[in-house]
């Protein structure tokens, strides 16, 4: 299949594989690009040639005043350029999709703002919605536990955060919100020429990458604007290895989202693990990946990075997800008992000796199962969201779950 245009001058082919030729009559590559009219935002050429003589144009003249009579053959040469494109990794649709995104999101920009009910409490909410990896598809004929796509994302996460919030709020007054958006928020990172990790590794995705990362913003405002109900309302960025990139630009988003909000705080530094005081609490956040960066560098960045905080602070904690289920670390080294601590937990009786310094905990993931996951034997995992709920003074008080119901993935 090829597309022609329709020019006697310029011939243009756009071949079945993406690719484009452009032939006519033109003295270099830059006039037959001027000529065809191609959109080097879209098109790179990557081969070309050079003819000279197929438009070559000969006549005969008479010759001068001062000899009239005298014959002269003049030619006009001419030149043939024939060049090769491939569209730019990228760009394809590019245009349109920031077209699309700035009308989504000047259409639900909220009229005004709500003011959240500020407290003279103590406590900060932290929720957890880890590796949400909205955009995966899951077919329950082959992971055997249910399906997942982005309609039953949406409903599982509105339903974390709504039930997150109202225990919260149930158990104690609120004073601050702090919000982790990123930890493989999205399932891919690139879509060009397959839908991959940050990394590469093939995907199977639900959705177009632009609806997936517009959904994505639809869904986190809805969240913010909940939680904004309830207190003012820190967003931390952390980036995933599932979608390094591609939780930036989420940031990137709301920061202009919420740039006038004095309730919103949004912390997208390009550093890829961030931190939260309060009170006597100091908390990391970070994907938790292996690959890129251990447990004991972790615990040895806290000190170094947040060398005042931690010296001002009594309870120390990493907060990772990746691995998908739930586990706690204290250091320098160990499992601790898991039911033990929930109830030291709940009634806040935890110590800087339970921690022996710093506590670093994996959060449960919602997201469904794929073929991938499954085939791989990666199964058993208890599904959750999470909520913590710390005091300045007395430090982590309260642990709180969600965990859904099968039937969501159905």
């Amino acid at each position: 299949m090829s597309k022609k245009k329709n020019d006697e001058k310029i011939r243009l082919e756009v071949e079945s594989d993406g690719t484009m030729t452009a032939s006519g009559k033109a003295f270099c590559l830059e006039e037959l690009i001027t000529n065809a009219g191609i959109d080097l935002e879209i098109w790179e050429c990557y081969d070309f040639t050079v003819e000279s003589g197929a438009w070559d144009v000969t006549m005969n003249m008479k010759g001068k005043n001062d000899k009239p009579d005298e014959a002269i053959t003049k030619t006009n040469h001419r030149f043939s350029v024939k060049a090769k494109f491939k569209r730019k990794i990228n760009i394809i649709y590019i245009n349109e999709f920031r077209k699309n995104l700035i009308a989504e999101i000047s259409k639900n920009v909220p009229k005004s703002r709500i003011k959240p009910v500020i407290t003279d409490g103590n406590n900060m909410l932290e929720i957890d919605v880890f590796d949400f990896h909205f955009g995966k598809l899951g077919w329950i004929q082959e992971t055997n536990t249910g399906n997942y796509d982005a309609k039953i994302a949406k409903r599982i996460w509105e339903k974390s955060i709504i039930t997150l919030l109202a225990r919260a709020v149930k158990s104690q007054k609120i004073s601050k919100i702090v919000f982790p958006v990123g930890n493989d928020f999205f399932n891919t990172d690139l879509s060009l020429p397959a839908p991959t990790t940050t990394r590469g590794t093939p995907q199977q995705e639900d959705l177009r990458w632009q609806k997936t990362f517009i959904d994505c913003i639809k869904l986190v405002r809805y969240a913010i604007q909940l939680m904004l109900e309830v207190a003012p309302v820190d967003i931390i960025i952390v980036p995933g290895n599932h979608d390094f990139t591609r939780a930036f630009y989420l940031g990137a988003a709301l920061e202009g989202i919420y740039e006038n909000d004095k309730y919103v705080d949004v912390n997208n530094q390009a550093i890829p693990y961030k931190f939260t005081e309060w009170g006597k609490n100091l908390i990391g956040y970070a994907h938790g990946n292996s690959k890129d960066i251990s447990i004991d560098r972790l615990r040895q960045l806290m000190q170094i990075d947040e060398a005042k905080a931690w010296a001002r602070t009594a309870f120390h904690e990493w907060h990772l997800g990746d691995i998908h289920h739930k586990k706690i670390i204290k250091t320098p080294g160990g499992t601790i008992n898991m039911i033990d601590l929930e109830k030291k937990f709940h009634k806040g009786q935890l110590t800087e000796e339970d921690f022996q310094g710093i506590v670093i905990r994996y959060m449960r993931s919602i997201t469904g199962d794929d073929g991938w996951h499954i085939g791989k034997g990666y199964k058993g995992s208890i599904k959750g969201a999470e909520g913590y709920i710390f005091n300045k003074k007395e430090g982590p008080i309260h642990i709180l779950n969600f965990n859904p119901e099968q039937k969501l993935y159905r």
